[in-house]
């Protein structure tokens, strides 16, 4: 019987309490029993879409007429009492409905791929739900009790600064994500795009999407602009190594500058002056990025692909803050002023070692390696959302060391969680798949992390305002 459907479930709403991490024996029993018990399952995610279908009808017509609880007490007759609440939240109350703040140090956003041909073949259904106007993703995880005869379904809330549908183009990604970013660095700063997710999601397309619609933008106010692209990869020798793209793979170095900032040193710089000069760059940048056929993707990318503009002000005209130092091979070409700097990070999909069974050996020691950089980039967010839980708590001599140098992606991007003119912009992307609900979880848990440990004024108010009233600092809210 279903939990969610039957007098004898059990309901709980639980707005602190983490997902915890499953292994890899407990995620495949659990891909078998979405698939075995689809239907219940899909039962499950129907009435909950339901429920926020009345919601919306309610709160459209009847909420301003009715007493506040009437309506959802209503809602609560038709459906299970919490399952009507979170829907209800979620199309009525709006409380992560704050209008987008372009300012803020650090935004996490996140975006629903559709279900690919072979999915809809195998009979897979969307366990993703987008919450557009609540900034929000609805996660619905059916598992079976530990009994063996009960099933039961998780429906848990994500907030963030932005979610976009299966429906947004990269359009619509560019204009709420990278516009406000290349102003930024139009004003002589620097600014980051970080593409976070599964493999097979759509980080690699994502990233193209934007960086074509950035490409003809980008030359409105600076007449130059100069392109750096390389990868970071595992090497023979075990460790990550930095590989220039537009140098057919020289090996460069990654070093950090008197600025604090880190520079790649040795990189090859294409000054590019229109559209067609820089998506020529960086169509031959992406002919030599590490990829290979896997379980999950026919070009999985296996390198974390960095993509850097350097942006030129005209003669006569100064940037709002001092220019900043010229790296190896960028000239200017008669153009005064060096304004700031745009990244556009796209990072190599995470992968269990279930879903490797296939690989060669050179593929497993590259898996090895694009793992161990994500898995410390998600130990720095950990230990940057348990920092500031103590500082809150007034604890601040409990503070740990964040380990940025542990690996080069860390060290590479440690400017995006420590500097407050630096502006970034995380977006995670997610697989509606029954198969990838675990990814899916843990792919807007660590975003999450990512987004309450950013330090800076900012980010504590954004904090407040989208999580009042939780103590733990968690981006979700769960039903049972």
């Amino acid at each position: 019987h279903l939990g969610f459907s039957s007098g004898t479930g059990h309901f709980k709403l639980l707005p602190n309490t983490h997902i915890p991490m499953t292994t890899n024996h407990k995620i495949v029993c659990a891909r078998a029993a979405r698939q075995e018990f689809a239907e219940a399952f899909r039962r499950g995610i129907v009435d909950y879409r339901g429920a926020r279908l009345a919601s919306a009808v309610f709160g459209r017509h009847l909420a301003s007429r009715l007493p506040d609880a009437l309506p959802l007490r209503v809602l609560s007759q038709l459906h299970e009492e919490n399952v009507a609440r979170l829907a209800w939240d979620g199309s009525v109350s709006l409380r992560n409905a704050a209008p987008p703040n372009f300012d803020a140090p650090f935004r996490v956003m996140a975006r629903k791929r559709p279900l690919q041909s072979q999915e809809l073949d195998a009979q897979a259904y969307d366990c993703l739900s987008v919450e557009t106007k609540n900034n929000a993703a609805i996660v619905h995880d059916g598992r079976v009790h530990r009994d063996g005869r009960t099933l039961f379904m998780s429906h848990a809330r994500f907030c963030l600064d932005r979610m976009f549908n299966e429906a947004d183009t990269n359009v619509d990604v560019y204009s709420e994500s990278v516009r406000p970013l290349l102003r930024h660095a139009e004003q002589g700063f620097r600014a980051t795009l970080l593409l976070f997710g599964q493999t097979g999601t759509g980080k690699t397309y994502t990233a193209r999407g934007v960086l074509d619609e950035l490409s003809t933008e980008v030359f409105e106010t600076s007449p130059v602009v100069s392109v750096l692209c390389y990868e970071i990869a595992g090497s023979r020798g075990g460790r990550d190594a930095v590989y220039d793209l537009l140098a057919e793979r020289k090996q460069v170095k990654c070093l950090t500058g008197e600025d604090g900032n880190v520079h790649v040193r040795g990189a090859r710089a294409v000054e590019c002056h229109t559209a067609r000069d820089l998506q020529s760059a960086l169509a031959a940048a992406f002919e030599w990025r590490s990829s290979e056929t896997t379980e999950r993707n026919e070009a999985s990318s296996r390198s974390h692909a960095v993509i850097e503009l350097r942006l030129y002000a005209p003669q006569g005209k100064a940037a709002a803050k001092e220019p900043e130092i010229v790296g190896e091979g960028m000239e200017t070409s008669g153009v005064a002023v060096s304004l700031g700097t745009l990244r556009v990070v796209d990072l190599a999909g995470s992968e269990r070692n279930f879903e490797t069974q296939l690989h060669t050996r050179k593929m497993a020691e590259r898996g090895g390696h694009i793992n161990y950089s994500l898995l410390m980039l998600k130990e720095c967010a950990r230990i940057m959302h348990r920092n500031r839980q103590r500082i809150d708590e007034g604890l601040e001599n409990q503070v740990q060391h964040v380990p940025f140098r542990s690996s080069r992606l860390t060290h590479l991007l440690r400017t995006c969680f420590v500097d407050d003119t630096h502006r970034t912009v995380v977006i995670a992307t997610l697989s509606p798949s029954p198969t990838d609900v675990e990814h899916t979880l843990n792919s807007l848990q660590h975003v999450g992390m990512m987004r309450e440990g950013r330090a800076g004024k900012h980010a504590m108010d954004d904090r407040k305002v989208a999580h009042s009233g939780d103590k733990d600092g968690d981006s979700f809210g769960q039903v049972q």
